[in-house]
């Protein structure tokens, strides 16, 4: 790491360990994208939620600097962004920190419909780095570095692989607290999910854990839906214990759905589900 910006890495680090810690309020997609920017010495950057190159479909979730969110870059997107050629690689399913300089020649980017689009929109900035991140087939979830002058060097390349596994992390994390509270059966219980397990010094991450417990999953299966440790997954386990006052999973569960930190099974859903051994419900 010596080479690779250690205070920019340790910036990064920071904000994800607040976000896991509950100590900065999500989405946290702004501040990562600003922070990205700085530490690359971008003119400009965004994070693509989720571009769709075959279907013309974009939705931009941040941006720096404020001002070019003036810009309609939804609808820039889905003018000539599926023209961009990281966006072609990475619709592939290809995960690699790419810059544009590595996948086409000069000559063409200059001839292509995104290099007029972004050198008048971002300040010149025609150099591209790209932090993808997990997306569904066919889509693009990315981070996007733009800045004029020199391309990026072998360090800034090397930083983006060494931050990549921090916001790939953090977007799972994400993705499961979304999906719990989508799960809850109104607003107001989501509130009271969030305020009792404050009060219990539960962690978002730890809740995290906490819902994918109840749904049967193992350390492993849990740790891959993560992006962590399994060990990792263990220790989040043995603070949920210590926090609850139980001693095993299932106690664990069974309590957290009483106090309504995650949810209860439903009826209808029963006969799908697994049980906390991992073995199927009998239906009859």
């Amino acid at each position: 790491m010596a080479n690779l910006g250690v205070r920019e890495y340790q910036r990064i680090l920071d904000i994800v360990v607040a976000v896991l810690d509950g100590q900065e309020p999500d989405p946290p997609w702004t501040v990562i994208t600003k922070g990205l920017n700085d530490a690359l010495r971008g003119a400009a950057a965004i994070f693509h939620g989720e571009f769709r190159p075959a279907l013309a479909t974009a939705n931009v979730l941040a941006w720096t600097p404020d001002e070019i969110g003036t810009i309609p870059l939804d609808e820039r997107q889905r003018e000539v962004g599926a023209t961009h050629p990281l966006a072609l690689v990475y619709a592939t399913g290809d995960r690699t920190p790419w810059t544009v300089s590595d996948v086409i020649n000069e000559a063409d980017w200059r001839q292509n419909a995104c290099y007029a689009a972004t050198k008048r929109d971002f300040d010149g900035g025609v150099r591209h780095l790209a932090i993808p991140l997990h997306a569904p087939a066919g889509a693009v979830r990315a981070f996007i570095v733009c800045r004029s002058g020199t391309d990026f060097s072998s360090r800034d390349r090397e930083f983006a692989l060494r931050v990549q596994p921090l916001l790939t992390s953090l977007d799972r994390h994400l993705t499961e607290l979304q999906r719990l509270r989508d799960r809850s059966p109104c607003p107001s219980s989501t509130v009271s999910r969030d305020n009792h397990s404050a009060d219990l010094g539960v962690t978002p991450r730890e809740l995290a854990v906490l819902a994918l417990l109840a749904e049967g999953l193992k350390a492993i299966a849990i740790a891959r839906r993560l992006g962590v440790m399994p060990s990792t997954v263990t220790k989040h386990q043995e603070n949920l214990y210590r926090k609850l006052g139980t001693t095993d999973r299932l106690a664990t569960v069974l309590l957290a759905q009483t106090l309504g930190l995650v949810a209860a099974p439903t009826t209808s859903a029963a006969p799908h589900d697994r049980n906390l051994t991992g073995r199927k419900r009998k239906t009859g």
